[in-house]
């Protein structure tokens, strides 16, 4: 169990926690790109895993950083 409180990627989606050198294209999908302008926002996040399983809940201020 991790508890991460602070400026962080948003948990939701494989190319959002994805870090751009490690994506096979270099854009995120266009889908993505509408939902989260901003990779990073600013909240309170509870990870972690349970053998195969992971999970990640957060509760965010829905301003991610770089939206217009």
């Amino acid at each position: 169990l991790k508890c991460s409180v602070g400026l962080f990627k948003i948990p939701f989606g494989r190319e959002v926690l994805q870090y751009d050198p490690e994506r096979l294209f270099l854009e995120r999908s266009t889908v993505v790109r509408a939902l989260f302008p901003g990779e990073y926002d600013l909240g309170v996040r509870v990870s972690g895993g349970w053998r195969f399983l992971r999970y990640a809940l957060a509760v965010m201020n829905g301003e991610p950083s770089g939206e217009q």
